[in-house]
């Protein structure tokens, strides 16, 4: 097999997301609470079960963790019997207030030396269900396209933002290899595809049986790739 496309999942794979998203909230709830007092014990009694709710009136947003949040947040404040107009402008701040601490995070060490080794052999392009801006990050410069799940209109592990990968870069399934940690959403989707696949170990996710490779630190993917690669 020979190896010219790398994709990247980004949550998990090249961060600590739920430490990240734990911060980003947290600034989140203090700037609500100081806006509206009562926001912060009304949302943390019932976001899940608001979420839930609103997932049910609107599947169509699924796939978009941003417009789910601020969904969320205005019917919270609505809760707090804030007016929809000003619900609707503070759940917009509050977002850009979450965002701003959402990118601003240390990576997995090894993560930029890792993907400046592979860039120099490689076309690397990363795709992700999240919200993180990667091209606010050094990383970012490393890839030739960054897909999100929010800018296309579908999730993984529907397979469009592989395709369109591969109808950017010309690269074929059959020589791209897929690097990420969830089982069924990077590792699943992308064998069959018919991409090779590696796996990062974390203790939430099980080994998915399709995985080609499956590495405990960012520091072996190097490696397992280029065994791929032969």
């Amino acid at each position: 097999m020979v190896v010219r496309l790398i994709t990247f999942d980004l949550d998990e794979t090249l961060w600590d997301t739920p430490s990240i998203l734990a911060s980003a909230e947290k600034k989140m709830l203090a700037w609500l609470d100081a806006e509206v007092p009562s926001f912060s014990e009304a949302y943390l009694g019932n976001q899940e079960t608001v979420r839930h709710s609103i997932l049910a009136d609107r599947p169509n947003i699924h796939y978009d963790f941003n417009k789910i949040r601020i969904a969320v947040i205005e019917e919270v404040l609505g809760q707090c019997d804030v007016t929809p107009v000003d619900a609707n402008e503070l759940a917009r701040s509050a977002l850009c207030i979450f965002h701003g601490e959402r990118n601003s995070f240390e990576t997995y060490e090894g993560a930029e030396q890792l993907l400046r080794d592979l860039s120099e052999k490689y076309v690397l392009a990363s795709l992700s269900n999240g919200t993180s801006e990667v091209y606010r990050m050094s990383l970012g410069n490393y890839f030739e396209l960054s897909l999100y799940a929010s800018d296309i209109g579908v999730r993984k592990p529907n397979p469009v933002l592989f395709q369109l990968i591969f109808n950017h870069t010309g690269v074929s399934p059959a020589e791209s290899v897929h690097v990420g940690d969830h089982p069924i959403e990077d590792i699943e989707v992308a064998a069959k595809l018919g991409m090779k696949t590696v796996q990062i170990e974390r203790p939430e996710r099980e080994i998915s049986p399709l995985a080609d490779k499956s590495v405990s630190e960012l520091g072996e993917v190097y490696e397992a790739i280029v065994e791929l690669d032969q």
